[in-house]
């Protein structure tokens, strides 16, 4: 029996980080585990170029990493899936495609679209506790079925989410979408 989150830390979320690099490798796309350092803290990101995503085949850049579940002494983390769609939204686009993304976000499943301030990045964002006794073998495995369900939303979503963001598509028409699912 393997540790648990609590007892391997950092040691089992590169595990399940890893596992997430072969998974994604199957889809004939690119990851590679980035170490970056903010406000002195280092930190771990599993960074993806996600291709052949929607309707366009569109290019997005997938970022999966763990965040510590503050205040929380059992030894927890929250993983998180961000999914970044468009890195420029137009200014003129933003009041309606907000609009449109809370109506949407309505609707889905799990996690949410958002506009991240103030680069206007158009994200899906999802994030999943796990708890300090969460054997080694269940976080890996629900890191990757995390990774696969966030991309899967994402991507069911994006093409109308592209189209209101980019302008070839009118508020009333991407509503419509949304109320035929």
């Amino acid at each position: 029996m393997g540790k648990t989150l609590k007892e391997g830390g950092r040691e089992l979320e590169l595990k399940a980080l890893e596992a997430l690099q072969d998974r994604i490798a199957v889809y004939g796309d690119q990851a590679d585990l980035l170490h970056p350092e903010w406000n002195g803290q280092s930190f771990d990101i599993m960074a993806a170029v996600l291709t052949r995503f929607g309707e366009h085949l569109d290019t997005c850049m997938g970022e999966y990493y763990f965040k510590p579940a503050a205040g929380n002494p059992d030894g927890g983390a929250y993983f998180c899936a961000v999914i970044t769609l468009k890195s420029d939204v137009p200014a003129e686009r933003v009041p309606e495609l907000a609009y449109a993304l809370s109506i949407m976000n309505f609707y889905i499943e799990s996690g949410c679209f958002a506009l991240n301030k103030p680069t206007d990045l158009l994200v899906f964002r999802s994030t999943r506790s796990f708890p300090g006794n969460t054997p080694e073998e269940t976080l890996v495995r629900d890191c990757v079925l995390h990774m696969e369900e966030a991309c899967g939303i994402a991507e069911k979503y994006c093409t109308p989410v592209l189209a209101l963001a980019e302008g070839s598509m009118e508020l009333p028409e991407f509503i419509e979408l949304l109320q035929t699912e």
